[in-house]
């Protein structure tokens, strides 16, 4: 649906397209950092998580994780972030948690952009070395013709830094 500038938009026409649209909003005080190794917890299928949800999505062998790795963030001005971890053996696989939330491009100077597009990784052994700011979503429920077209407006007024 594209919409010009000063058009009206008759949102009942669109009501299924636009019961619940979001809005992202960026606050620069909510920082982000990888979940510290005291904070994993294993779980009876052997897979790590937080408390605050981040979650690996894989079995793991390693029974206690002593190691922050690396974090890595992939997407295109918006996008998720992995944090990897290593136990005491050296010889089992690294455990990869993924962040309940998005981030915003990484800008920090230990974040390293390599040859691939649109990812970048961070190395320990700090997770406060590769702090990003989280990206908030916030539902907004537009109910008439003059809201949609404020909302629109404001998508177009924010810029990206």
């Amino acid at each position: 649906m594209l919409i010009k500038k000063g058009q009206k938009v008759n949102i009942h026409k669109y009501n299924l397209f636009l019961i619940v649209l979001l809005s992202i909003n960026v606050f620069a005080n909510e920082i982000a950092t990888c979940p510290k190794t005291t904070e994993l917890i294993k779980n009876e299928e052997s897979a790590w998580s937080t408390k605050t949800n981040w979650k690996s999505y894989n079995q793991s062998f390693i029974k206690k994780i002593n190691k922050f790795i690396s974090a890595q963030w992939q997407g295109e001005h918006v996008g998720k972030l992995l944090c990897t971890y290593s136990g005491e053996s050296k010889l089992t696989f690294p455990v990869t948690l993924q962040a309940p939330f998005l981030t915003k491009t990484p800008t920090g100077k230990n974040w390293e952009k390599p040859q691939k597009e649109n990812i970048f990784n961070c190395y320990g052994p700090d997770v406060n070395n590769c702090q990003l700011n989280k990206v908030i979503i916030e539902e907004k429920k537009i109910n008439t013709d003059d809201e949609l077209s404020d909302f629109l407006q404001s998508i177009k007024s924010t810029k990206n830094p």
